[in-house]
């Protein structure tokens, strides 16, 4: 296993925890009721190259910490949190850009867990791209 799958299954576990963590912030909708099932009974859940599980954790983040929601664009990604502040990103592409910024956000705002080193290699976010 290289060192970029290891950094990955690390940070996956992290996203895995905060979702287990954060029940009460999951909707009832059957969609995201069953991969939250399957977030709880996977070994490794690949939010790295799974839209859906993606997805459900960029839902409960913003469920969570996002009083404006969230914003995106190409390869862009944005959390808005409010009060003027925003945690955002840009990658190769659009997954990249929002895993990162979910990295991001988690390291910021959820004090749980201590989040394992991430060198996502983004690029720096120009605010007149989006």
């Amino acid at each position: 296993m290289d060192s970029h799958s290891f950094q990955n299954q690390e940070i996956n576990r992290y996203f895995q925890k905060f979702i287990l963590s954060s029940q009460s912030y999951c909707h009832i909708d059957e969609p995201h009721t069953n991969i939250r099932k399957n977030i709880e009974h996977l070994h490794d859940v690949p939010f790295n190259s799974d839209w859906n599980y993606l997805m459900t954790l960029v839902q409960i983040i913003e469920n969570k910490y996002c009083r404006m929601g969230f914003a995106s664009q190409d390869n862009y990604f944005r959390f808005e949190l409010g009060d003027y502040k925003s945690i955002q990103d840009k990658g190769m592409t659009k997954m990249d850009a929002i895993y990162s910024c979910c990295y991001r956000t988690l390291k910021e705002y959820w004090k749980e867990d201590i989040a394992p080193p991430f060198h996502g290699g983004a690029e720096p976010f120009d605010p007149n791209e989006l």
